[in-house]
């Protein structure tokens, strides 16, 4: 404030010194993670349930680990990594106690002790960056199954600032139960094909759809039910080709 007051704020140059001041300041790391929790809505992973029958092993010790996870990995690579957009969507590691590890089927350091925050590296052709940490992909998913809606539409509105339209009054918003035999791409991708979803579900579910290689609490797999999962994608209306994973 009293830079700007003095006039010091005029420039790019007198801008990032006081950017570059703050950050250097210990109450930064505090600012960095609420605004992060903000953006992404993470912290009501407190507050989610997952169907025990078909996640036992989830709980609400594993969601407050998920949540620690977040804050961890985003503290390490602004701080730590250089801070850049890269690194924070696309890094092959996070930081997490070595029960978090073994829930999501990593390996932890030998050495790690229990409730300790550790790096944990990543299978690069599995898992790698924000968007793939269990805290996003539980919360934006439903109870008994994956939502490529939730998923692709935190991808459209907080990283491609596209604003979605609510769901017009007379359309059911339930998602499709889950089928014996049918993945949840091939049950989602009726949105795309109802004239009365398509319009605003093709911005979104084409996108979620890459997320599918993840269960609903966050773990990697290739199957769903039992048949093989299909995590092509792609960004509609837009110049990037499909994507797969």
């Amino acid at each position: 404030f009293a830079a700007a007051e003095a006039g010091q704020l005029g420039s790019k140059e007198e801008v990032e010194k006081q950017a570059r001041r703050m950050l250097d300041d210990p109450r930064a790391h505090e600012a960095i993670a609420e605004f992060h929790m903000q953006w992404l809505d993470y912290d009501r992973i407190g507050n989610i349930t997952k169907d025990a029958a078909l996640f036992p092993d989830y709980s609400p010790a594993i969601g407050t680990m998920m949540r620690e996870e977040m804050r961890s990995f985003v503290d390490h690579t602004v701080f730590d990594a250089g801070g850049d957009l890269a690194t924070l969507l696309t890094a092959p590691y996070s930081y997490m106690p070595p029960e978090l590890a073994t829930f999501y089927g990593l390996t932890p350091p030998a050495d790690a002790q229990p409730g300790q925050v550790v790096k944990v590296d990543f299978d690069p052709t599995q898992r790698g960056g924000l968007l793939t940490l269990g805290a996003l992909l539980a919360i934006n998913a439903h109870t008994n199954q994956t939502s490529p809606v939730h998923r692709g539409k935190l991808v459209r509105e907080q990283l491609l600032c596209f604003q979605m339209a609510p769901p017009p009054p007379n359309v059911n918003p339930k998602a499709p139960e889950p089928v014996t035999g049918t993945t949840a791409k091939e049950r989602f991708a009726e949105h795309s094909k109802n004239e009365e979803c398509k319009g605003c579900h093709v911005y979104m579910d084409s996108i979620g759809f890459g997320f599918e290689t993840f269960d609903s609490i966050g773990r990697y797999r290739t199957m769903d039910d039992g048949t093989p999962i299909d995590p092509t994608g792609s960004v509609f209306d837009s110049d990037v080709p499909d994507f797969k994973d």
